[in-house]
């Protein structure tokens, strides 16, 4: 096998790997899109008891004691929201803790009444 061939048949695994990674990604970005709107209804009853709030990082947070499978609505939700917000900043270059604080903002603005929100400066209060 000569050089030239060699080189050729590495980059076009590569190429394959990255190209498989890629899709890959965009895959588990959907199926996380995808779990975060069927949970919806879930989380809003979860917020309207009080039991939730939406911090400023763009996660929840418990603001109550919570039932085993409520904390579990919660923690799968906030794992959804770190595939979507790692997915996000690998696209625009910025830190994935910058995108949190984009989306706790956004997500505070759109907040039903009595919703648990926390500011920029870490201070909680009912919308």
């Amino acid at each position: 096998m000569n050089g030239s061939f060699a080189l050729r048949l590495l980059v076009l695994c590569f190429g394959l790997f990255v190209t498989g990674s890629v899709l890959h990604a965009a895959d588990e970005v959907s199926a996380a899109k995808a779990r975060i709107q069927h949970r919806v209804a879930d989380l809003d009853k979860l917020k309207a008891k009080k039991l939730v709030g939406e911090n400023n990082r763009g996660y929840l947070e418990m603001r109550a004691s919570l039932l085993n499978e409520d904390e579990k609505i919660m923690a799968d939700e906030n794992s959804d929201r770190a595939i979507v917000y790692r997915a996000t900043a690998g696209q625009n270059g910025r830190r994935m803790e910058a995108v949190g604080r984009d989306r706790a903002q956004e997500i505070a603005e759109a907040a039903k009444r009595g919703t648990w929100v926390q500011d920029e400066d870490g201070q909680w209060y009912e919308k």
